[in-house]
């Protein structure tokens, strides 16, 4: 377990509740390259991706030194991957199959990257999920108040929160953690001497680093593609977002379990996202286990949660080295034997994401058609 990703986190909430502006240019190159010598940490990129009320999730653990941080933010990530499966057990299955969704979530290769790198996926998942179960027991305030915590991973949680929104039509536990985040964001203006514009606006400059895409989404795959970032796949991703929006207003959809699925696949698309955050592969096998006839679609369908979760590991390396070193070449043949743009490893790691694709696709589709076959819902403990 090297935690780099949780350690540029650490670093970060570590300057933040010190006092120092990380989202400032000067500061942050200071920060970044007195980190290996200041707290011993391997150098690494301390881009301050997330908001000021984000970070200050993390102090506790930054009030600790970097051993016992990284030793407690694992032993955390593997109490809330309990709990997350528990729950989802709960809310999807009536308390079945529980080991199951546990040995889901354990053996993904997601989940392998999120125990690696030290990451957030697994703690913003379950505070959605267990914002879910609080709302449909009409405790708001505690919804809101685990919603705020799930939104840590703003790019991830805030599309998902639109099965509050429109779905649901639910919105006060969303105003509640708007306005958690917004009274920090208020104290760390003060604090720092920033209007709250500038900490809400720099946040999202810093992550132009990351506009070449990232595992399965949208930018990803047309990088791959077109070997550049554009303005297309920000297109597809309004696109894609409107039918999200389309299907979610259909009232006639009474498909709790199947909607909750496809606002978190549907998210992992629209923006850039790492291997980690595909841990939401959980909440469709949770679906797929509530269906009660066995169809085609059903097999088409987890195929791709079968690629996307337990086949490959990154979009930009495959595990298997000489198969890598087949297609794309090694230091003994650095041309390798497959190489073209438009060769048979652009269309391996492509076939990953289109599977992905078809996945939410087929999920749609069986949501819009499903006054034709009513699904499963929620278990009656959330209601």
């Amino acid at each position: 377990m090297n935690s780099t990703d949780l350690q540029e986190h650490w670093v970060n909430t570590k300057s933040l509740i010190s006092g120092s502006n990380i989202y400032d240019e000067s500061v942050y190159q200071q920060i970044s390259s007195s980190a290996a010598t200041q707290y011993g940490l391997k150098p690494y990129d301390m881009y301050p991706i997330y908001l000021p009320s984000c970070y200050f999730m993390l102090a506790p653990f930054a009030l600790m030194n970097w051993t016992m941080a990284k030793v407690s933010w694992l032993l955390l990530s593997l109490l809330l991957t309990f709990l997350l499966a528990k729950d989802i057990s709960n809310l999807f299955c009536s308390g079945k199959y529980f080991l199951l969704l546990l040995a889901a979530l354990v053996c993904s290769i997601p989940w392998r990257h999120h125990i690696v790198y030290g990451q957030n996926a697994i703690w913003s998942l379950y505070f959605f999920v267990l914002a879910i179960k609080l709302s449909g027991q009409n405790k708001t305030f505690l919804s809101g108040l685990s919603l705020a915590l799930a939104l840590f991973k703003y790019s991830l949680i805030g599309p998902m929160c639109l099965y509050f929104l429109i779905y649901k039509r639910v919105w006060k536990n969303l105003l509640i953690a708007i306005g958690l985040h917004g009274a920090v964001l208020c104290l760390f203006s003060v604090f720092l001497h920033q209007s709250i514009f500038y900490l809400l606006i720099t946040p999202l400059k810093w992550c132009a680093h990351k506009s070449s895409g990232g595992a399965y989404d949208l930018l990803g795959f047309w990088n791959l593609l077109n070997g550049h970032p554009a303005w297309i796949p920000y297109i597809a991703s309004g696109i894609v977002l409107l039918v999200l929006v389309f299907i979610l207003t259909r009232k006639y959809i009474n498909d709790d379990a199947g909607i909750l699925a496809l606002t978190a696949m549907v998210s992992t698309i629209l923006t850039y996202h790492s291997m980690n955050d595909y841990i939401v592969l959980v909440l469709p096998i949770a679906w797929v286990l509530t269906q009660e006839k066995w169809d085609k679609s059903l097999s088409f369908f987890l195929i791709g949660v079968f690629l996307v979760g337990y086949l490959r590991g990154h979009y930009f390396h495959l595990d298997w080295h000489p198969f890598n070193a087949y297609v794309s070449g090694d230091a003994g043949n650095p041309e390798g034997v497959l190489t073209a743009k438009w060769g048979f490893k652009t269309l391996y790691m492509a076939s990953y994401s289109l599977f992905w694709y078809l996945s939410i696709f087929i999920l749609g589709l069986r949501l819009i058609r499903s006054h034709e076959n009513p699904s499963s819902n929620l278990s009656a403990e959330t209601k």
